[in-house]
């Protein structure tokens, strides 16, 4: 064995050698991309929506390649935008492809209903001043991606049910305050938590060992890795094949200490029986001195970095899928394949790098020969997929301080043995799963930045995740986002409904609050039913917030009206009943919420008043419906007549006036061409007068005959934001009756 280790020495010296003459010979022949400080003055944090679309927005045209590109990075996550600005800092021509219409991959945020979110990085390790990492990331940023540290207990392990006896272990920052605050919680178990540190720190050390096999020559690397002297050498090595589970059995019997040296492991999604203690001591010694959040969020990191990119001639640009990679007669990458539209547009680079994982790449990017390459397979047979992933985006009105919002990170466990939850879990039905969530990861994004109340006073915002199943939602892989089906709605809505009640144990103060509420699975995203929805009475109010319902009565009470208009009045005849139905629920639960001053009552829903006659209702109509310009009582009259008449039409068979709104107030009764018996005569007036002609006006004379539903939706939109103003030439008429319509030009 000595002779092993000895040899094993001599070639980790050549290995050494071998290194430092590629540092040294090569040094006058490549270009450094560190050679000079490339920091400045942080610049003020740019707070213009405009701005920062010009940057993070920018879609995918063939004018915008720039020409002599020297390499192309397919994916805009933080790998593939770290590896162009590289390359970008020694002067390389990069084009970026990214299929999102948003920049940054987990690094970009999105906006919903005045409300921000990150999609992935909700806090960061060894971003302390010196720091390999925030050095790296200084360079690349040019100094002006900021940060902010976290409180020291910046994580919380929850283990049982939240305020029910749930006991809460706080994990502390410092290299040895984890580690002695961990003792003060279990003054029992000193020996366990030592062992833990020991092991934990040796995998940091060993980290060295992984650079070098990545530095030195190919050849090399297999040899020594080949030798079987690594793991006996190093316990690093030795880590890397034991399970987190096997090595925290082995260090303690208390279930909720080891539940706690296990808590991380959602974070990289593999439960503790499959994940590899070195992987996990990676991780914890990664937070072992502190935890930080961008300033300004998560969508600073590709903010800053984009610049460099296209600063040295490059450009990272959106909605450009890529269809494949080419390959040159050797076999070697030489370009891709994008598609734009109906066409495929080759371009081409002496390198590509591809960001879009193992599978993607090997599987769906390169052609079926390089597919079937045995180093392909081979590496493809050591992969797995992971578990998936639900995350829910939460918009509650108020401050951190009057929700008593924290700035830190809660893992939730309702019992100690973790792996034995997941996996139950993830064996179950998904209707059982959807039940009974077995770990919850709960953070609250507004609470970490310092900037969060300059850009969005009186609001907040919270994140959860927890793991799910691909196959639990497989079979609407096909289905476009937004039209999956009542199930799927169902579905997702069940999971969240679990979810928000554990949340709401946590902070009870955002109960009642909460006004936006949205589960995103699979990169798909939804909103959902906003929690003020509790003040109506379900059982008979059937769609004004139920987003599901509505859109189930919706298509079928507008079937009549579109299959039975003549062309030249009907408002939607480039679409079908169902698809107009669709397009007004999204532009009602989304568009329509800033105009709307009745929260509880959308503007343009068609069932919105239907059978809400309560107390609150009534409440509704006569404090917050006051129509902007509309006097109380008018508006107050016109709202109950309104209700009235909903509950009648949408008792009814048919919509007894095809050509107006169901809900229309003068379309109740009027004579024979505009709905019989009207009892109204002002009503049949104002219907008749020449401004109000949408039931006969012919194909010529319609401004906007042929305008599909999107673009009639935008012009109703434009005239309900006046809400009942005297704009409207039908007095007797909601503001978005279809004939108001007919007096906008198309522009």
């Amino acid at each position: 064995m000595w002779l092993y280790a000895m040899l094993f020495l001599l070639l980790l010296l050549l290995s050494l050698f071998l290194l430092l003459a590629r540092v040294v010979l090569g040094s006058g022949r490549e270009p450094n991309p560190f050679a000079t400080d490339a920091r400045r003055p942080p610049a003020p944090l740019v707070t213009d929506k405009a701005v920062r679309r010009t940057v993070v927005k920018t879609v995918f045209s063939a004018d915008k390649v720039p020409a002599e590109l020297d390499a192309i990075v397919i994916g805009s996550g933080i790998g593939g935008l770290a590896a162009a600005t590289l390359l970008a800092k020694v002067g390389k021509r990069v084009l970026v492809l990214e299929q999102h219409g948003k920049l940054g991959g987990c690094c970009h945020t999105f906006t919903e209903k005045g409300f921000e979110f990150d999609t992935g990085i909700h806090y960061l390790g060894q971003m302390h001043e010196g720091s390999p990492a925030r050095t790296l990331l200084d360079q690349l940023t040019e100094g002006q991606l900021q940060w902010a540290r976290l409180p020291a207990a910046h994580d919380a392990v929850v283990l049982g049910e939240p305020g029910a006896g749930a006991r809460i272990v706080r994990i502390h920052s410092g290299q040895q305050e984890y580690f002695r605050t961990l003792k003060e919680q279990f003054p029992a178990e000193g020996a366990a938590i030592d062992e833990f540190e020991r092991l934990v720190k040796s995998v940091d050390k060993g980290m060295v060992l992984l650079g070098l096999l990545k530095m030195v020559p190919r050849a090399l690397a297999l040899l020594l890795c080949r030798s079987g002297l690594l793991p006996w050498l190093f316990l690093f090595c030795r880590l890397a094949s034991r399970s987190v589970k096997e090595v925290v059995e082995g260090l303690t019997a208390d279930p909720e200490l080891r539940a706690v040296f296990s808590y991380l492991f959602p974070t990289y999604g593999v439960v503790p029986s499959k994940a590899s203690f070195t992987m996990h001591g990676i991780l914890v010694n990664h937070f072992l001195d502190g935890a930080w959040y961008p300033r300004g969020g998560s969508g600073e990191i590709a903010f800053h970095l984009i610049p460099v990119i296209r600063k040295s001639g490059g450009n990272v640009l959106g909605r450009a899928p890529v269809e494949k990679i080419l390959l040159d007669s050797q076999g070697r990458a030489c370009g891709v394949s994008v598609k734009k539209g109906q066409e495929l547009l080759n371009i081409f680079a002496p390198i590509v790098i591809s960001d879009a994982g193992v599978f993607n790449t090997y599987q769906r990017l390169l052609p079926a020969k390089a597919q079937a390459l045995p180093e392909i397979q081979a590496q493809l047979g050591r992969a797995v997929h992971g578990e998936g992933g639900f995350s829910i985006f939460i918009g509650v009105n108020g401050s951190k301080e009057e929700l008593g919002l924290e700035p830190i990170n809660y893992f939730v466990y309702p019992g100690s043995d973790l792996d034995e939850l997941a996996g139950s879990y993830l064996a179950s039905s998904r209707e059982e799963a959807a039940k009974r969530i077995p770990l919850l990861f709960v953070t609250c994004p507004s609470a970490k930045d310092p900037t969060w109340e300059q850009r969005y006073p009186g609001k907040s915002t919270l994140v959860m995740i927890t793991f799910t199943k691909y196959e639990w939602f497989e079979e609407w892989k096909d289905k476009q986002v937004h039209k999956r089906g009542e199930d799927y709605e169902e579905l997702k809505k069940t999971f969240v409904d679990s979810v928000l009640s554990i949340v709401f144990k946590l902070y009870p103060r955002i109960e009642g609050r909460v006004r936006l509420s949205a589960p995103q699975l699979l990169s798909c995203f939804l909103p959902i039913l906003s929690q003020p929805a509790k003040s109506l009475r379900l059982s008979s109010n059937a769609c004004p917030l139920l987003p599901m319902l509505q859109l189930r009565l919706s298509s079928k009470l507008l079937a009549p009206c579109c299959q039975s208009m003549p062309l030249a009045a009907n408002p939607c005849p480039l679409q079908p009943a169902k698809a107009l139905a669709q397009l007004q629920l999204r532009l009602s639960s989304k568009l329509f919420a800033a105009a709307n001053p009745c929260p509880l009552l959308p503007i343009h829903a068609h069932c919105s008043l239907q059978g809400s006659g309560s107390a609150v209702a009534e409440a509704q109509l006569q404090t917050l419906c006051c129509c902007q310009s509309m006097p109380t009582a008018a508006c107050k009259a016109l709202a109950q007549l309104q209700l009235r008449l909903s509950s009648k039409l949408l008792n009814a068979a048919a919509n007894p006036c095809p050509l107006l709104p169901i809900h229309a107030p003068c379309c109740q009764s009027m004579p024979t061409a505009a709905c019989k018996g009207s009892s109204s005569a002002a009503a049949e007036a104002q219907l008749q007068a020449p401004q109000c002609c949408c039931q006969s006006m012919p194909l010529a004379a319609n401004p906007c005959p042929l305008q599909p539903a999107k673009a009639l939706a935008q012009l109703r939109l434009r005239l309900s934001s006046k809400l009942f103003a005297a704009a409207n030439p039908c007095s007797l008429l909601p503001t978005h009756a279809h004939c108001s319509l007919q007096r906008l030009s198309c522009s």
